[in-house]
């Protein structure tokens, strides 16, 4: 596990300082006082690279061991599958309608979380729906 926290703490470091070099291309009224629209965005992405500092000096204590150890394969597995569920979701949105493509996503998610199959069904069903509605009527956007 050593070197997956070593990897992940490194890669977590580096997407976060990429993005926060992005902040500084956002835009902003000319002369403006105070905080500007980089503000916030900045701030959660100090307090990751701080937090992952912590994570990659703790990491170096672990004793070195499999990356995966044998008893968690299912669950890695799981992840996986779940992973790939959320970026098809993703890739889809402009091309299948939402509400089509989030309920077969949550339904997906659902059962590789071993939900309940009917309960996985309404809530994937109604969730997608509500979500359409608040975005369609609410926030006047088409998704």
């Amino acid at each position: 596990m050593r070197a997956a926290n070593l990897m992940f703490s490194i890669a977590i470091i580096g997407i976060c300082g990429f993005l926060f070099s992005e902040t500084y291309q956002f835009t902003t009224m000319f002369a403006q006082d105070g905080i500007g629209p980089a503000f916030f965005p900045r701030v959660i992405l100090a307090l990751i690279i701080i937090t992952q500092l912590f994570e990659l000096v703790k990491s170096f204590r672990l004793e070195n061991s499999p990356m995966v150890p044998k008893s968690m394969w299912p669950n890695s597995i799981r992840l996986v599958i779940f992973i790939a569920v959320v970026i098809l979701f993703i890739s889809l949105l402009g091309v299948v309608p939402f509400i089509i493509n989030a309920s077969i996503s949550l339904f997906l998610l659902c059962l590789i979380l071993r939900l309940p199959f009917f309960p996985s069904v309404l809530a994937s069903v109604g969730l997608s729906v509500v979500v359409y509605i608040i975005f369609k009527e609410g926030f006047n956007i088409m998704i």
